[in-house]
């Protein structure tokens, strides 16, 4: 009896995972109410993508950094790195090769909100991990650095691996950068 408990509890958890959790409503997509107000002072969101360019000997990582001036405005800025070999003989250090600033208009703010709620319905779902997986996070965090103390606390952290490209990390610069 309690074999055949743990054989139906397997099979409904394993049921549950395999369903497609990726697809928004879209009233819950452009909601009015999200915002990116909470990043503000020494807050700031950070979304990255590791590509496995070189499949498992490496890849470049692309970051975009949003937070907010003095001047309270939002902006966005994209970090590329060079493409690093992991298991070359000569060890590569990360190197920047492109950042770009941008401000972040308020349309832009859902763009980035719609991505934030794909991240993280994609990271519920079950992808296939291999050698060279690419890497998509988000983390939300405060950094504050006093005279003699240093805190950092993490508001939040989505992450997940697949060996195939997620398009919407290019999407997402793609409308970030693009002018309007």
């Amino acid at each position: 009896m309690k074999r055949l408990l743990i054989i139906l509890f397997i099979i409904t958890i394993n049921v549950y995972s395999q369903q497609n959790t990726s697809e928004i409503p879209p009233s819950k997509l452009n909601s009015e109410n999200q915002s990116l107000d909470k990043v503000f002072g020494y807050t700031t969101l950070t979304m990255t993508a590791y590509i496995a360019d070189l499949g498992e000997f490496g890849g470049h990582k692309e970051t975009i950094v949003i937070k907010r001036r003095e001047d309270k405005i939002l902006e966005a800025t994209i970090i590329e790195y060079n493409k690093i070999c992991h298991s070359c003989e000569k060890k590569e250090e990360l190197k920047i090769v492109k950042q770009e600033t941008f401000p972040v208009k308020k349309q832009d703010e859902q763009i980035i909100l719609n991505y934030l709620n794909k991240l993280f319905l994609e990271s519920f779902n079950n992808h296939v991990i291999g050698h060279g997986s690419n890497r998509y996070s988000a983390t939300m965090e405060s950094n504050v650095k006093l005279a003699e103390l240093e805190l950092k606390e993490t508001h939040f952290s989505i992450q997940f691996e697949d060996s195939t490209e997620w398009k919407a990390f290019k999407e997402l610069k793609k409308n970030i950068t693009y002018p309007k």
